[in-house]
């Protein structure tokens, strides 16, 4: 059920997903609720058995759309992670991008700079077993699709964080890595399985 409510955007995150599954269910131990790792394999296994063809449309669009945003905001080696880069995307899934600066207010000077209109709040995320760090988070959108941009510092580029699914570094891709996979499958899983998250390919973050 929580799978579903997040694909439907009942829910918008994997914890909000989970407490309306609870309620939903009538459940009160947290020993019957998903960890974040099943919750991502029924989210896929539900998107290939219901929805299969148009998740894969949306997957190509956005990922292409994705090329054109990383050319766009180049300057600040810009890396596509999350529903994009994986695969899947529910209706309302952004595209998500990690941006590095050293410079606290780079990428908002360069939104004003560039006429975008934005949104700025924080994000969490471990940075290993017992660190969290918080980044800049900056939301804006065009016609077809929304944008969530992450501000990290550069030393971020080769120490990601960690994901909140398996608790390994966040997987993603930089421009040339995102084209070969748009070249390759571009509807299609990226470093996940509905029954296993595998590791990145070679040359790949």
């Amino acid at each position: 059920m929580a799978a579903r409510l997040l694909v439907e955007g009942s829910a918008q995150t994997f914890d909000h997903a989970r407490r309306k599954a609870a309620s939903r269910l009538n459940l009160t131990g947290a020993r019957q609720l998903p960890d974040n790792r099943r919750l991502f394999s029924a989210l896929i296994e539900y998107q290939r058995l219901f929805d299969f063809p148009a998740v894969a449309k949306r997957t190509e669009k956005m990922r292409r759309a994705a090329l054109i945003a990383m050319r766009f905001f180049e300057h600040f080696s810009p890396r596509i992670t999350g529903a994009a880069m994986h695969g899947t995307p529910y209706g309302h899934s952004p595209i998500t991008l990690h941006l590095f600066t050293d410079e606290s207010d780079a990428i908002a000077r360069f939104l004003i700079e560039e006429r975008r209109p934005y949104r700025s709040s924080e994000v969490c995320f471990r940075v290993s077993k017992r660190d969290s760090e918080r980044f800049s988070c900056y939301e804006t959108s065009n016609d077809l699709f929304d944008y969530k941009l992450i501000a990290m510092p550069h030393r971020r580029l080769q120490q990601p964080p960690l994901s909140p699914v398996d608790g390994k570094p966040i997987r993603r891709l930089d421009y040339s890595g995102l084209e070969a996979l748009v070249a390759e499958d571009p509807g299609g899983l990226y470093g996940c399985h509905a029954e296993s998250l595998d590791p990145p390919r070679a040359g790949r973050e």
